[in-house]
């Protein structure tokens, strides 16, 4: 089963979205608070990929996306940015962070799912 990092700072996010993955049971969900809690799990973790906040105080997504990809043993993890709003800044600092794309955390699961199968593929 492929693991799917979730990170954010809102510990409800996490239990939400957590959550949606579960029901679908395609992928083993793992959490962090944070930025700096992402990059250390990703590390010891290796998931498949990650879902990441992109507004995130200690931590921004493409501070952890730029993190990671200076680092050899997360630079091939697939992220998929998350933001309660995607507005065309949000889009703009996603294509700035090596193109990744971006989702609402509102999104439905079949959203969700097709976004992972696509990064994964």
């Amino acid at each position: 089963m492929k693991k799917v990092l979730v990170v954010d700072d809102d510990p409800d996010v996490c239990r939400l979205l957590q959550a949606k993955l579960a029901s679908a049971q395609r992928y083993a969900v793992i959490v962090a608070n944070g930025g700096r809690d992402a990059l250390r799990i990703a590390e010891a973790e290796r998931p498949d990929l990650m879902l990441c906040d992109i507004d995130m105080p200690d931590m921004d997504g493409v501070s952890v996306a730029e993190a990671m990809s200076a680092q050899e043993a997360t630079s091939g993890i697939p992220l998929i940015f998350l933001s309660a709003l995607v507005t065309p800044a949000d889009v703009r600092r996603g294509v700035k962070a090596g193109d990744r794309p971006m989702l609402s955390k509102n999104s439905s699961l079949e959203d969700l799912l097709a976004s992972i199968d696509r990064a994964l593929a």
